[in-house]
């Protein structure tokens, strides 16, 4: 966020998935947008993840790994 700027939200997306796949194994996504007013274009019910409610600038961030 420091980088992109709290605007810029594909960007900052973009940049955790190379960075995620680039230090882990596996194939990894982010999806990132404001909390309760977007939805993930993916299934990641049998997939690896976490998601985190940031308050401060009321985002969701999902991050998953696909197994």
């Amino acid at each position: 966020m420091e980088t992109h700027g709290v605007l810029k939200k594909p960007e900052i997306a973009m940049a955790l998935k190379i960075w995620l796949d680039q230090s882990y194994t596996g194939t990894w996504g982010v999806a990132l947008g404001v909390l309760n007013e977007y939805g993930a274009s993916f299934s990641y019910a049998a997939n690896t993840f976490l998601v985190v409610h940031e308050k401060n600038l009321n985002w969701r961030i999902l991050i998953y790994r696909s197994d």
